[in-house]
């Protein structure tokens, strides 16, 4: 796309709260000259199942855009709770089913810090305390994204993960 700039640059803008419709962040996306909208899963109105693909996959041939997606910021895909941690590895995997029908090259997630436990004289990272197991989980949360990912060139990018110390 790149819409006249360098043939590597592209911008793109979140979705705000001031458009909760997508027709309306379509359009300010397409008169700013931008090139995608960041699909925001915190809104009530980006959840994943409310995202309608044909209506979505329709604005974008239509503005010339194209979509990316952050997921909900509490996902903790390596939690010890091993239903919970599963419900959140189901999000992604449903969200890469949902970037594969939109064709968005990439998914935006945050890594959870973690639980702490407060003592006397420090914080202790439950997470950097069983370091071995929390490396052990993401690796299988990294298995599990690429075989649903198979070919599709989608790609799970970390961002803000400034809350993990390790």
């Amino acid at each position: 796309m790149g819409k006249g700039r360098e043939e590597n640059m592209e911008f793109g803008m979140p979705t705000l709260l001031e458009t909760p419709e997508i027709a309306g962040c379509a359009g300010l996306c397409r008169s700013l000259n931008l090139d995608f909208i960041e699909l925001n899963n915190n809104f009530p109105w980006y959840q994943l199942d409310a995202i309608d693909t044909g209506l979505y996959n329709r604005l974008k041939k239509e503005y010339g855009i194209y979509y990316t997606i952050h997921l909900e910021e509490e996902l903790n895909v390596c939690g010890y709770n091993q239903e919970v941690t599963r419900a959140y590895r189901n999000t992604v995997l449903k969200a890469v089913e949902i970037a594969k029908r939109l064709e968005a090259p990439v998914l935006n997630m945050h890594l959870a810090s973690g639980v702490y436990i407060t003592l006397p004289d420090r914080k202790v990272y439950l997470f950097r305390e069983y370091k071995e197991r929390f490396l052990e989980m993401l690796m299988e949360f990294s298995r599990l994204c690429e075989a649903a990912i198979g070919d599709s060139g989608i790609r799970i990018c970390v961002e803000n993960a400034g809350g993990y110390m390790d």
